[in-house]
């Protein structure tokens, strides 16, 4: 019996370049027919006639010839197709056949030691899952020949540890650890093969939770590397190497503020592992724009791809249009917990459905479950009665609808909303820093030395302006708290307000609701010191981007806007308790 070896492919694009040619004949013919269909005689004389009869003869051959051949070639190809396919469709059948085939001969010879041992004789570990308790479970053993371990399972639930990778056999790679739940630790590297094998990585950390320790190599082989820690963990300690031969794993790496976990043991032959790096500081990405005149940073919720969220100083709690969220996404918030609703001036009100679940930041920053609000409708006052806005409509500039992150003291905890940052862990929900220049918002303590703090908080502070225009200066004026108003330092204030009475002489004619002209100057102070923080000039461009400050009543009190951002880094801290502490850590006028 002779054997023929078939590569489909390969007859299929033999089928193709045949197509070429078949191509090139109509080509050749298309050009030649004009002159071979029929040739004219020379002369009128009967030799001339009878040379162009034969001539004439010879190209009617020749067409039909072409015709013939060009036909023979698209049956060829079609044949070639046909078989190629033919092919295709046994080589699968026959690789489906050999997949079950093998799977029925590695169970007849697993049968005995699964019974037995609970473990296959040759193949992998079966990969652990997660239990309906959101623990993970550990990885089977590796078959006890030849046969890598299982992963582990991941852990959802608060202070379970990630499933265990499965042990190797006598050669093979341990399985994989999974990731802890909050608090928790990530789950251990399987051991390598008792000849050879590497060990398996340590699991992730659940957030302030250890990564998990690498798997050991046995005699040889490199050890697992540990794994990652969560946000304030250290990374996980690689495994050891191999006693004769292997060199230790790797220290998994810190989480944020996190130290590195320390590098495996080698073998007699081998280099031991490094030490994780430590973990980075807890930043996130901070964007300016100046049409907006607002900053604002990625954050996830639900599993959802990241949001583009406004960072406001001057409100409290995390809200999000429901248009940028899907159903699986709100889905996974859980069942909602309230309801509420922001009245914007007596013209709009905008009305959420309150869930409780984690706010991911990302660099593994994530929080507990705290309050988010998902707005679901608008409202616009027309006409003596409340209208509906179509969600059609939300992306327009009138509405402003859009994700919004308040991280003030105070919040809006009437409304059922307060700051996601409170629900940070450990050092991290201490405060953060506004850092536009950096083009950072980092959490935790303040990295800087402090230039100036303004006493009673940034919510509901008090503080000196001294405004200037055409060399009139006003007196120095407090910012004293009057029915409804007081001086807020805010990033989601815009080009900012001042109230009427510390305007100088020269600006008396300005009205509530008017724009400080152009070369106006502001100088704010921290009340009590008579410390200057910054000083702005209102200039053109502000005018031109529609970012000027303008004139407020007394009851509506002062508001910074996004100005002194723009100068320096700020930071905002959440002591004392519900009242907090805005700090300065640049000096006046210094950008």
């Amino acid at each position: 019996m002779s054997f023929i070896t078939v590569v489909p492919d390969v007859v299929a694009a033999s089928a193709l370049r045949l197509s070429g040619v078949s191509a090139g004949l109509i080509d050749a013919n298309a050009v030649a027919a004009v002159a071979t269909t029929d040739v004219l005689a020379a002369g009128v004389d009967e030799v001339s006639a009878a040379i162009a009869a034969l001539f004439s003869s010879h190209g009617h051959q020749y067409q039909l010839l072409n015709a013939q051949a060009d036909a023979w070639n698209a049956r060829f190809m079609q044949t070639l197709s046909a078989a190629s396919g033919s092919y295709a469709a046994a080589e699968a059948s026959g690789a489906a056949t050999l997949q079950t085939l093998e799977q029925d001969v590695l169970a007849l010879i697993n049968a005995p030691t699964n019974a037995l041992l609970g473990r296959p004789l040759i193949g992998p570990g079966a990969d652990g899952t997660t239990n309906a308790q959101g623990i993970g479970t550990p990885g089977g053993a590796g078959g006890i020949l030849i046969g890598s371990g299982g992963n582990g399972g991941n852990s959802t639930a608060a202070g379970a540890a990630g499933g265990a990778g499965g042990a190797a056999g006598l050669i093979g790679t341990g399985g994989n650890g999974g990731s802890g739940g909050w608090g928790a630790l990530g789950g251990a590297g399987g051991t390598g093969g008792l000849l050879y094998g590497n060990g398996g990585w340590g699991g992730a950390g659940g957030p302030v939770g250890i990564g998990g320790a690498g798997g050991n190599a046995i005699l040889w082989g490199t050890g697992g590397g540990g794994g990652i820690g969560g946000e304030l963990a250290a990374g996980g300690a690689g495994g050891s190497g191999g006693f004769l031969v292997g060199n230790g794993g790797g220290g998994g790496t810190g989480g944020v503020l996190g130290a590195g976990g320390l590098g495996g043991k080698a073998g007699l032959l081998g280099t031991a592992g490094a030490q994780g790096a430590a973990g980075g500081q807890p930043t996130v990405a901070l964007t300016y724009t100046s049409t907006n005149n607002y900053s604002t940073i990625n954050l996830s919720v639900g599993g959802a791809p990241p949001i583009v969220t406004e960072v406001d100083t001057g409100s409290g709690g995390l809200v999000i249009p429901i248009t940028e969220l899907d159903a699986q996404t709100i889905a996974n918030l859980g069942p909602s917990v309230g309801t509420g609703s922001v009245d914007y001036g007596g013209f709009q009100i905008n009305h959420y459905t309150i869930y409780k679940a984690p706010v991911d930041f990302g660099n593994g920053m994530l929080t507990q479950p705290t309050t988010i609000g998902v707005i679901d409708k608008v409202e616009e006052y027309q006409n003596g009665s409340w209208v509906p806005v179509p969600q059609s409509d939300w992306s327009n500039p009138k509405y402003a609808i859009s994700a919004n992150m308040g991280v003030g003291v105070g919040g809006a905890v009437d409304q059922g909303l307060t700051s996601p940052l409170h629900q940070l862990p450990g050092v991290l929900n201490q405060g953060f820093l506004m850092n536009e220049p950096a083009g950072q918002l980092q959490f935790g303590p303040n990295p800087f030395t402090p230039v100036t703090s303004v006493s009673g908080g940034w919510y509901s502070t008090a503080l000196g302006v001294q405004i200037t225009y055409n060399g009139v200066s006003s007196a120095t004026t407090p910012i004293v708290y009057q029915g409804d108003g007081y001086a807020v330092i805010d990033s989601g204030g815009l080009g900012g307000n001042f109230p009427h009475y510390t305007l100088p002489t020269s600006l008396s004619q300005l009205t509530v609701g008017d724009n400080l002209p152009v070369g106006t100057t502001v100088s704010v102070y921290a009340t009590g010191t008579q410390t200057l923080l910054y000083t702005e000039t209102v200039t053109d461009t502000m005018k031109a981007l529609g970012n000027q400050p303008y004139v407020s009543s007394a009851s509506d009190g002062a508001n910074t806007g996004y100005y002194p951002f723009l100068q320096g880094p700020i930071y905002f801290s959440y002591s004392p308790a519900d009242l907090g502490t805005a700090i300065w850590n640049y000096p006046p006028n210094s950008p």
